[in-house]
């Protein structure tokens, strides 16, 4: 029996390590580095900071030289200079969630067959089956967190010595 709680506990610490953020991406990018901006997919949805505090959630439509070019509930395109841009974020909340809940079901599953083990399959299965469910929900509510800020792919040089 002993044996079976290493191996839980073995399988929560490698849970736990897969759903740490800094290795489901790279990082912050380069302060005041526009690469991440120009691999950003046609139409994926963004956050732009302004240093004027204002706020424009739109779609991803392009960048060059001088202006970020988006588009606002698909109408009109805007174009943001590029030096009057503070933060870009990519929001991920529901990716992180959804993998969250991959991770919690497996980790869920792997931890009933441990515990629940030796135990007739016919009088645990109810029990099997929400332990599976709390874990897939802590998943959902772990990856929801990490993702809940979503992924910053651009920082004004004066943002990020500003934190």
């Amino acid at each position: 029996m002993n044996n079976n709680y290493k191996a839980a506990v073995a399988a929560v610490v490698v849970m736990i390590l897969m759903v740490n953020p800094t290795l489901l991406f790279a990082g912050n990018p380069i302060p005041g580095r526009w690469e991440k901006v120009a691999e950003t997919k046609t139409g994926e949805q963004i956050n732009v900071l302004m240093k004027s505090g204002i706020t424009h959630k739109c779609r991803y439509v392009s960048t060059n030289e001088e202006f970020l070019i988006c588009s606002i509930k698909n109408t009109d395109n805007l174009q943001l200079d590029l030096v009057s841009i503070d933060k870009i974020v990519v929001p991920k909340a529901g990716k992180y969630a959804a993998y969250g809940a991959l991770l919690g079901a497996v980790g869920g599953l792997g931890a009933s067959a441990l515990l629940v083990g030796g135990a007739d399959a016919t009088t645990s299965t109810g029990g099997f089956i929400s332990f599976m469910a709390v874990c897939a929900g802590l998943g959902i509510a772990v990856g929801a967190g990490i993702g809940g800020s979503g992924e910053t792919i651009y920082i004004s040089k004066e943002a990020a010595l500003a934190k």
